[in-house]
Parts: structure tokens; C-alpha cells; sequence
């Protein structure tokens, strides 16, 4: 079992990946150029696995 002051890290990274995330739809949803949004998506593609690993 992971100590508590661990596992509050991981809290802490996962909430600053989930904001990442939430910036980067908005921005995408922002767009108006449809080729900027298509653009926009493949980075966030490329991107988002970096943020959901722990």
C-alpha cells in the first residue's frame, strides 16, 4: 500500500493532467478555422496518452 504523501502526489498529477486536458478541448472547441480544429485534435491525440499515464 502506497503512503499517504504518495499517493497525494499522484492526486496532485493527476489533477494538473486533468486541467491539461480540459484547456486543450476548449481551445479545440474555440476554434473556428476547421482545419486549426482538426490541427488541434491530432496534437491533443498525440498528447493525451503522455498525460493519462501516471
Amino acid at each position: 500500500m502506497k503512503n499517504p504523501q504518495d499517493m497525494g502526489k499522484q492526486m496532485d498529477i493527476m489533477r494538473e493532467s486533468m486541467l491539461k486536458m480540459h484547456e486543450q478541448m476548449h481551445t479545440i472547441m474555440d476554434a473556428k478555422n476547421p482545419q486549426e480544429r482538426v490541427r488541434l485534435m491530432q496534437d491533443h491525440r498525440h498528447i493525451l496518452p503522455g498525460l493519462c499515464r501516471p
